[in-house]
């Protein structure tokens, strides 16, 4: 019999690929001047002789600016009807923060996404048209990935001081020249137009930045905008009165694909995955469903398995007979959720095969809990 690992994806909360936001009713945050002093570009961090030269520079200054006062701010990145859009909240000293918004989620309904953090776990509710998911996971940095992408966008042009001192304690910049980062991980892929705008006050703190490019011949947008500074704390929002219990589940579970057939999942350590509980497998574009009719506990094993017959999935605590069951195709990838659609475990694996009986398959990884 051969065995293979499937390598389980840990769930962060953004999303990832970028955190952004949108356009919102709010009166735009005051500048951290009086608004009476003018300014010399000069004195901005990263930016010399009238040109942004140290994107870095001004990204640090940009979020020490943040974590002394805290503030809320918006971002927005995509194209026209696949936008992700985003609100953050955070406190000063990045203690707590709160973030909502939505991203593409694959289909025709965009994927919502609330986090509330404190300085240890992160608590986040996600689903698609009032189906909602909840987990909990580990805080891993200090710093929101919805502010550190700015450093990208900053990166991207060739900003250069337009006005001087605007009077009200800012300098703007414009750019209309797209600049490929020397390291080879931009934004951008293939741009055939761009332009830019930065207003930046004088500690650094980015009060609006508004990119614009064509890239691969689809108008791509990116917008951060400052909203509000000076924020002591923010609180868990109302949603996070009801958080359920089992978020604070963390099993430690192993899956694995056996003869390139059929799944097995096996309890190492950890809480149990409770009675009740949903695997959600997808395979070959297809998703199917099967509960656990009794918990998983320490050293449990069930086989996943879909049936030759009718086509649905399966869980059974003895493995299936290979001629009663259709192959599971490659890639996979699973989530187990608890009744209280808590996503304890979620991951997704590929693997190459002569045959679904040869064993002859590679890939796999080590498992990982999502809570």
């Amino acid at each position: 019999m051969v065995k293979r690992t499937l390598g389980l994806l840990v769930i962060v909360a953004v999303v990832a690929a970028g955190c952004l936001g949108g356009p919102t009713d709010t009166a735009p945050a005051e500048s951290p001047t009086d608004g009476t002093t003018s300014i010399s570009s000069d004195d901005v961090p990263g930016i010399s002789n009238g040109s942004l030269t140290n994107a870095s520079a001004l990204a640090r200054a940009n979020e020490a600016a943040l974590s002394e006062t805290g503030g809320e701010l918006t971002t927005s990145h995509g194209t026209d009807g696949a936008e992700t859009s985003l609100r953050l909240r955070i406190a000063a000293g990045f203690s707590t923060y709160t973030l909502a918004g939505s991203f593409p989620g694959g289909g025709d309904q965009p994927q919502s996404i609330d986090i509330w953090s404190n300085e240890t776990k992160q608590f986040v509710r996600s689903g698609t048209d009032g189906d909602a998911r909840y987990r909990v996971v580990s805080r891993e940095d200090d710093l929101p990935n919805t502010i550190a992408l700015a450093e990208r966008y900053l990166a991207s042009g060739d900003f250069t001081v337009r006005n001087e001192s605007r009077g009200d304690g800012t300098v703007r910049l414009t750019a209309d020249e797209y600049t490929p980062p020397a390291d080879g991980h931009g934004p951008f892929g293939e741009v055939s137009s761009y332009s830019g705008t930065l207003v930046v006050a004088e500690s650094g703190q980015v009060q609006n930045l508004t990119v614009s490019a064509v890239d691969d011949e689809q108008t791509v947008r990116y917008r951060y905008e400052l909203r509000e500074t000076g924020i002591d704390t923010v609180s868990p929002p109302a949603w996070f009165d009801e958080f359920p219990e089992s978020a604070s589940l963390d099993p430690d579970v192993e899956v694995t694909v056996e003869n390139s057939s059929y799944l097995a999942i096996r309890h190492q350590g950890g809480d149990a995955v409770p009675q009740g509980s949903v695997l959600i497998l997808t395979t070959n574009d297809t998703t199917r469903n099967a509960t656990f009719e009794t918990a998983l506990g320490d050293g449990d094993v069930r086989y996943a398995s879909i049936g030759a017959d009718d086509g649905a999935l399966r869980l059974t605590e003895e493995r299936p007979d290979d001629s009663a069951i259709e192959p599971v195709m490659s890639p996979v990838s699973l989530s187990l959720v608890t009744d209280e659609g808590v996503t304890i475990h979620s991951g997704g694996m590929a693997w190459e095969s002569t045959s679904a009986s040869s064993g002859d398959a590679s890939g796999g990884g080590s498992s990982e809990s999502a809570g």
